[in-house]
């Protein structure tokens, strides 16, 4: 008796087994594109494309990558964006040496003071502390090493009015200067610096490689008697959107109001709302035509449509031309099995999120040489009637279960239970 129980729980147990270790087979994906890779690198990464994005589930969950012989190769996918512990933000303050005129150009220099020693100062953003009220300047950035030979770094406008400021010189790479100057060009009158600092911004430069832009899907809803203009975007698919920029030659400030919704939802949630300026003179320009979908807890936001007010008083409509849409992409990474040919698969509505060992040492990999690939081009696959399959994992549980019954009426009619 005791024989037979634990034969039943063993199959019972065994197709349990079955059914979760389960190999997935190649039909149900709708689409594949062929990853093209020249080195030996032990480990291969490739960008996902907007088509990748169009076609695949939301959550990513029905990528998949196989090899020549047809196997699932295990990947992980990677977000530099979302990894705070690539994230870093370090200021320097510094130390006026200073400041004179020469030719009409205002000159100021300063030192930065190191947080430590012996360790390099190194920073890409150089952010400026000024008290007077409505200014402009055209300013030259030097750098240099002992306050004696000076290495020109770029040219930019600092400017301030009654509703926008920027005080800041994106420096557009990072640089191990200690001693920076700044040249505010063509001026009469000085416009003494209270501070500077260096600032240390990893993100500017990480994020560049995950990031992409193109022209938004968009259309403009202009009502006569309405003084707004209201732009609805199209976003079938489903971009991480981190940046909406209006696109025009005219000149413009106005407030703007910004909702989003996904397709399950019946109305617009608001996100947030702002200030949009452009005023392009030949002696003053400033630019801040950019709409920011970040959130608290993410730098991006992947809604199906989106709703963009734009509120004129009573001026004309901006003349938009085009709306740049800034977005973040995701990295897989898989490891190299010694195939000649690997392809991702993709738009499978059965296919669950996979588990994968590489998923748990992914940090280390981080660390390794990668190669990156390219995708090639979208190709439909040819996906079989599952009318004509034998499913024989279905076939192999219906089998263990008549199994199961008959050695329980077995048990039952041996045990002499006559009432049953």
């Amino acid at each position: 008796m005791k024989k037979i129980v634990i034969m039943i729980m063993g199959l019972l147990i065994f197709n349990n087994n079955i059914v979760g270790f389960a190999t997935e087979n190649m039909t149900g994906w709708q689409y594949s594109k062929e990853i093209n890779y020249n080195a030996q690198n032990k480990y291969k990464a490739f960008f996902l494309d907007e088509e990748l994005y169009s076609h695949a589930k939301k959550d990513l969950a029905d990528i998949r990558i196989i090899n020549e012989q047809n196997e699932f190769v295990p990947y992980y996918i990677y977000n530099e964006y979302l990894n705070s512990e690539n994230e870093r933000n370090i200021e320097y303050v510094s130390k006026h040496i200073t400041s004179f005129m020469k030719k009409h150009h205002q000159y100021s220099d300063f030192e930065m003071i190191p947080q430590e020693n012996n360790v390099d100062i190194l920073g890409n953003i150089l952010a400026l502390e000024i008290d007077q009220e409505n200014f402009l300047r055209h300013v030259d950035i030097y750098g240099g090493y002992d306050n004696e030979k000076w290495q020109f770094i770029k040219t930019d406008n600092i400017y301030r009015t009654d509703k926008v400021e920027k005080l800041y010189v994106n420096l557009d790479q990072f640089y191990k200067y200690t001693y920076y100057r700044i040249v505010f060009k063509d001026e009469v009158n000085l416009l003494p610096i209270k501070n500077l600092k260096l600032v240390f911004n990893n993100q500017e430069v990480v994020y560049v490689n995950y990031k992409k832009t193109k022209k938004a899907d968009f259309k403009i809803e202009q009502k006569d008697g309405d003084n707004r203009t209201i732009l609805f975007l199209n976003n079938d698919s489903h971009l991480k959107i981190n940046r909406l920029k209006i696109m025009s030659d005219d000149h413009f400030k106005r407030r703007y109001d910004l909702y989003y919704k996904n397709n399950a939802d019946k109305d617009y949630t608001q996100l947030t709302s702002g200030e949009i300026c452009q005023l392009k003179l030949k002696n003053f320009k400033v630019e801040k035509a950019g709409v920011m979908l970040n959130t608290d807890s993410k730098p991006y936001l992947a809604p199906d449509a989106i709703k963009l007010i734009i509120y004129n008083k009573d001026n004309k409509p901006i003349n938009i031309k085009d709306i740049e849409m800034s977005y973040y992409v995701d990295k897989i990474i898989f490891e190299d099995d010694g195939s000649s040919k690997y392809k991702v698969l993709f738009d499978n509505e059965d296919a669950k999120k996979p588990s994968y060992d590489i998923e748990s040492y992914k940090n280390y990999i981080e660390k390794e040489q990668q190669e990156i690939c390219l995708l090639s081009n979208l190709v439909q696959r040819e996906v079989e009637k599952e009318g004509y399959r034998i499913n024989y994992h279905l076939v192999l549980n219906i089998m263990v279960v008549l199994i199961s019954v008959f050695l329980i009426v077995l048990i039952v009619k041996k045990s002499g239970f006559k009432d049953l």
